[in-house]
């Protein structure tokens, strides 16, 4: 963070803390401690931190000098010109291992030949290599070919020059995106910037949005439609166009609606292009429901795109938009809906009702365990549109009913510790006194299993373990083990009856099953392989 930014204020440290969720007893003290590096940081925040130089906080070596890497090489020429940062050079690879082959393209021409030579075979491109944590068939350990494309500098473009749109490259991660909105210099071309910039900050974590690129979250949506990507949400919601290359070189543009039944067999994206906007009266605003603020997946996520004028009662001026995703695999748009309230007031309570009683007819959940309830999702939907009208309508009605339709905007994180115990008042709660159970556990009163007897004929279970990762079993010899007096069997995933799987099956795809024992393919060291029963 120091590196990007040497003032940043106690909020932009407080949300590069969002990928931690865990609210222990030291979660307060540490970002407090990292507040203290702030700008806006307060005294006693202050007194016993501040800022120090940000080049002792670069981990990242030289190679040659063993120093903090600068960016350039400390050797210079006889001519005084510096050589070129080791760190910094992107390198073309091929490893072969005995379960996989590893490309490393350079450049777009390079990458061509591969798609095509391997495009019948299992492979996958690779760029953050974080959709496995979603959706475990996509994970690399499921592939014989992967091809890394971070290194293709083509696909890192971000061009805001042309007057009617902005092109970002498909190796454009959402950090960048994010950035890219938060300082454009003319919100009226893109009213959708303060939204998407909101929106982006709940989408996955700043870790994450810094090592995934939105045309990976794409390509997930390709392959799962029931998907409820945040990304895809935005980017229909302002019909953002995606081109797609093939293994020839030949590109083609797509709406996101049709990108989603193009097979990507053979292909890669390239590119998408937002639009700019010179169109009074357009109010863009996207919204998300989910488990917690950040780093956690959407119950469902909206998007609305209206020109409406608000001198004639809020008439919309033109087909709106209304992108509404975590309901099924089909639903993207709510067309009824968009068709009904094109030329309508939405300042008429008639209207929004009418406009609500259609989009509950729309919006049909699916029926799945893994996520919220259908009754939930549905009234997270129709909440969303209704949000959204009160936030656009919100000099049509009371202060009471207007507040609803704005976003809850939730202040820096500030806490006190008072340990005091001389206020008698407030007794017991700041009393020393001991534990009410304390007496019980000193006399051994309590017992815990370890102080439970052993049963006639009892039996003791043992895992056995795989002492290396990423490997396969060859085979599996308990003899010497069965040979000890009181060992009465071997147990290895060939005796599980029924499903080898400790996820039940009837709930998640059988092609993202996780072994109870491995079957043969070792993930990671200290996988369960069997278990020993004396």
């Amino acid at each position: 963070l120091l590196q990007n930014n040497p003032t940043p204020t106690m909020r932009q440290v407080e949300d590069n803390y969002d990928a931690t969720i865990c609210r222990c007893t030291g979660y307060r003290s540490i970002l407090d401690a990292m507040k203290s590096f702030a700008s806006d940081a307060p005294p006693h925040l202050k007194k016993n931190g501040g800022v120090i130089d940000i080049e002792e906080l670069d981990g990242k070596l030289c190679k040659k000098t063993g120093q903090a890497c600068v960016g350039h090489c400390a050797g210079h020429t006889k001519k005084g010109k510096s050589g070129t940062c080791e760190n910094s050079m992107p390198k073309r690879l091929h490893i072969v291992t005995d379960q996989a082959q590893w490309f490393k393209p350079l450049t777009l021409a390079e990458l061509y030949p591969l798609l095509k030579q391997y495009a019948a075979q299992n492979y996958s491109l690779v760029f953050g290599n974080s959709g496995f944590g979603i959706f475990g068939e996509v994970g690399p350990w499921n592939y014989s070919i992967l091809i890394d494309i971070r290194g293709i500098q083509e696909l890192y473009t971000v061009d805001l020059t042309p007057s009617d749109h902005i092109t970002f490259g498909a190796n454009v991660n959402l950090t960048t995106l994010k950035e890219v909105f938060e300082q454009t210099k003319d919100p009226g071309l893109l009213p959708y910037a303060p939204t998407f910039v909101a929106h982006l900050g709940r989408t996955a974590s700043s870790s994450l949005r810094n090592l995934v690129s939105w045309a990976g979250n794409l390509a997930l949506k390709n392959r799962h439609h029931d998907f409820a990507s945040d990304v895809f949400t935005m980017l229909e919601t302002v019909g953002t166009k995606v081109t797609v290359a093939d293994s020839n070189g030949s590109s083609q543009t797509y709406t996101l609606l049709d990108f989603l039944n193009v097979d990507l067999k053979g292909k890669v994206i390239v590119s998408m292009t937002l639009p700019k906007y010179n169109t009074p009266g357009l109010i863009i605003r996207t919204i998300k429901t989910a488990h917690r603020f950040q780093l956690c997946h959407a119950h469902v996520t909206s998007g609305f795109n209206f020109q409406v004028d608000p001198s004639n009662n809020y008439l919309v001026k033109a087909k709106p938009t209304v992108v509404i995703q975590g309901i099924n695999g089909d639903l993207i748009h709510a067309v009824q809906t968009e068709a009904f309230l094109t030329n309508k007031n939405l300042g008429d309570p008639a209207v929004l009702q009418s406009a609500l009683n259609i989009l509950s007819g729309e919006v049909v959940p699916s029926v799945s365990p893994i996520l919220s309830s259908p009754t939930y999702r549905k009234s997270l939907a129709l909440g969303h549109f209704y949000e959204f009208v009160l936030g656009l309508c919100k000099n049509n009605c009371s202060s009471r009913f207007a507040s609803g339709g704005l976003d809850l905007v939730r202040p820096v994180m500030t806490g006190s510790q008072d340990h005091g115990t001389d206020n008698p008042s407030v007794y017991p709660a700041t009393k020393s006194m001991m534990k009410l159970t304390a007496n019980n556990l000193t006399t051994g009163e309590i017992k815990f299993v370890a102080d439970l007897p052993p049963r006639e004929g009892q039996l003791y279970a043992a895992p056995v373990l795989s002492t290396q990762g990423n490997a396969k079993i060859q085979s599996i010899d308990a003899s010497l083990a069965l040979q000890i007096p009181g060992v009465v069997k071997f147990i290895q995933a060939s005796d599980i009856p029924g499903v080898n799987d400790w996820r039940p099956h009837d709930i998640y795809p059988e092609n993202t099953k996780q072994e109870l024992l491995s079957s043969g393919p070792i993930l990671y060291a200290g996988q369960p392989i069997g278990i020993l029963v004396a």
